[in-house]
């Protein structure tokens, strides 16, 4: 369950280590505006990759507990921890960003408040709801690090936050999308989680995903520069 929302950030983990001597690289010749740009591109790729794969992983979660022999219990769980899913992959690039940004020590502490509000989770709500307290303390800890990250990542490269451009672009995007491939579902139920409605599915989604960001593009809008 758990290699299944790791996998496909094997992506965001080669460009973190991308990033941190770039970021550091910047920031030590006192580029605040490179080390700014960076910080939203990186920011906004991540989540609309991340939020995309949370979407993938509730409509089809089931499918891929099966698939991996893990049954419905398998892909229960794999959609209940769907939506953790962004806050996870944000972790990666923006350890990579901190770090570059010369900030370890706020890293440090951060990762050890982590842990101790995980374990408390755990002990507190584990007697209660039993394995769902893994869970709670696996949301907690997650969205407690990764917001406090995120604030200082923010907050060290001056960057005004665009909620909607870096959230409420990517989640419309993943609602429209979905919502549109699931038409031919509804007129044909038996293509429901069939490999050739899965194909169609996916087919449509992605295609009316990379759509929206094309049409919702900014004028001017550049590819990530970190290798320039």
């Amino acid at each position: 369950m758990i290699p299944v929302l790791f996998f496909p950030s094997t992506i965001l983990c080669a460009l973190s280590g991308i990033l941190i001597p770039e970021v550091a690289r910047a920031n030590a010749a006192g580029n605040r505006e490179r080390v700014c740009r960076l910080t939203e591109q990186v920011i906004a790729l991540t989540l609309i990759f991340a939020v995309l794969i949370s979407a993938v992983l509730l409509k089809f979660g089931g499918v891929i507990g099966r698939c991996m022999d893990g049954g419905e219990l398998s892909g229960k769980m794999i959609r209940i921890l769907a939506p953790v899913v962004p806050f996870i992959y944000l972790e990666i690039v923006l350890e990579a960003l901190i770090k570059g940004m010369g900030r370890q020590n706020f890293s440090s502490l951060n990762y050890l408040a982590e842990y101790v509000i995980r374990i408390c989770v755990v002990l507190v709500c584990i007697p209660l709801f039993g394995f769902y307290g893994i869970v709670a303390s696996y949301y907690t800890s997650n969205v407690f690090g990764n917001c406090n990250r995120l604030r200082m990542a923010v907050k060290t490269a001056n960057l005004r936050f665009r909620f909607g451009k870096l959230i409420g672009k990517p989640v419309f995007a993943a609602g429209f999308s979905f919502t549109a491939a699931s038409l031919p579902e509804w007129f044909c139920p038996t293509l429901r989680e069939t490999p050739q409605g899965i194909v169609l599915f996916l087919g449509i989604a992605l295609g009316l995903y990379g759509l929206v960001f094309w049409l919702l593009r900014e004028k001017n809008e550049q590819v990530l520069p970190v290798l320039q």
